[in-house]
């Protein structure tokens, strides 16, 4: 089970067993529909790559735009693809499990 407590988060793209240093990727929306980029933390990208991070069932979380066209309408990653490594999408909001992947620098704050 994760300890993610929800709030607002930048989501950086990392590979386990790759040394991290500073910059890095984050994930970066674009309009819905479009998949959910990785880019660097850019002035013309940081209001693009904030999340908010939302409980759902069980251990499971929404990862949602902070920035909605509408209260009643969320919009977050969207997994649309059953296949395994398939790309996540700006849409309606599905659940995802988050947990720490610990035992790596920064290990407490890796989620995947």
């Amino acid at each position: 089970m994760s300890n993610l407590e929800p709030g607002t988060y930048a989501l950086r793209s990392v590979t386990i067993g790759k040394r991290m240093g500073l910059g890095g990727m984050y994930a970066t929306r674009e309009e819905p529909g479009a998949p959910i980029h990785i880019t660097a933390k850019i002035p013309s990208a940081i209001d693009r790559q904030n999340w908010d991070i939302r409980p759902a069932e069980g251990n499971a979380y929404y990862i949602v735009s902070p920035h909605t066209p509408s209260r009643e309408e969320l919009i977050g990653f969207h997994n649309e693809s059953i296949e395994n490594h398939g790309p996540a999408t700006l849409g309606s909001p599905k659940s995802f499990i988050i947990k720490s992947v610990g035992n790596v620098p920064f290990g407490d704050d890796v989620y995947m």
